[in-house]
């Protein structure tokens, strides 16, 4: 009986880029929703002084 470990290094490389690619996006997101929330906030108080 030969048992061989298959080769699954490239499916190792490629499922490492899909999760730091997903992570990078979801980082990406984080940091446009808090620029917009900084806006938004800076807006409601132009609006409270006036």
């Amino acid at each position: 009986m030969d048992t061989t470990i298959p080769a699954t290094g490239d499916y190792l490389i490629l499922g490492l880029v899909a999760v730091f690619a997903i992570l990078l996006l979801f980082i990406a997101s984080m940091v446009i929703r808090y620029r917009n929330l900084s806006q938004d906030a800076k807006l409601i108080e132009q609006l409270e002084d006036k």
